[in-house]
């Protein structure tokens, strides 16, 4: 959702093909990714519990830069994916919402799409989402998810010599949060 804002509004607006951006998109994508970089890096250095918030949006803005390249950025280290996904665990077994259950599939999407193992991963992830809808039917919810997802799902698709699994994976993804967020 904060890559979705960060993109600003001009997003949708600015060009008809999501596959492409404006100069002032992809300004905003810079800026978006440097700030959500620097909370990382803070909440690192404080150790602080919410860490998957800005660690998580920074590697959206950096993953939807890359796709908007036509490239796929080289995965997070795993030492860094570490402490994000102990972070959004944490946060699950001690007070979960919404936002941080379905967190833990969107990073987990996002590290799938830098390896282009989206197809390996979806059914973990539909099953994981069909269960968060079960508990959390909220639409509007949902729509924030799905448009976080469009940034990167979008360009994602557009990628030369995706996978026809991929590409399966990918369409029954967004073809699901369109359902959830109706």
């Amino acid at each position: 959702a904060a890559a979705t804002q960060a993109a600003g509004e001009g997003a949708a607006d600015a060009s008809a093909d999501p596959t492409t951006a404006t100069r002032a998109e992809r300004i905003a994508l810079e800026a978006g990714a440097a700030a959500y970089a620097r909370a990382e890096a803070l909440a690192r250095q404080e150790a602080a519990t919410n860490l998957h918030y800005p660690a998580s949006n920074a590697l959206a803005l950096q993953l939807r830069l890359s796709l908007l390249n036509g490239a796929l950025p080289p995965a997070p280290a795993d030492d860094a994916m570490l402490a994000v996904t102990r972070s959004l665990a944490q946060q699950n077994l001690s007070a979960p919402d919404f936002w941080s259950v379905v967190g833990d599939s969107e990073l987990r999407v996002m590290v799938a799409l830098c390896q282009q193992r989206v197809a390996e991963i979806w059914p973990t992830i539909r099953v994981a989402l069909d269960d968060l809808h079960t508990r959390q039917p909220a639409a509007q919810q949902w729509a924030s998810v799905r448009d976080q997802a469009e940034l990167l799902l979008v360009p994602y698709l557009a990628i030369e010599g995706l996978p026809e699994s991929e590409v399966l994976a990918v369409g029954a993804l967004r073809e699901r949060l369109g359902l959830f967020s109706r």
